[in-house]
């Protein structure tokens, strides 16, 4: 959703915007329960890279990660 390319070796990531305009149809295209978005440094060109996807799918969604609960 987020690597332009098929390529995990030199990934071209969507700009921030595009990201933030993907999150934002997903979430109203249905009244869901459960979303899943995978983000994973692999796919994303790196950690930082993937941090920052996942910090601004958070801000989409109005989700503070330090209201979070770690899955134990």
């Amino acid at each position: 959703m987020f690597n332009e390319v098929d390529d995990t070796i030199e990934p071209v990531i969507s700009p921030l915007f595009e990201v933030r305009d993907q999150v934002e149809r997903l979430l109203n295209l249905y009244p869901w329960d459960l979303i899943t978005i995978a983000i994973s440094p692999i796919y994303c060109g790196g950690h930082s890279e993937a941090e920052l996807l996942l910090d601004n799918v958070l801000k989409v969604m109005n989700i503070e990660i330090t209201d979070l609960s770690k899955w134990q």
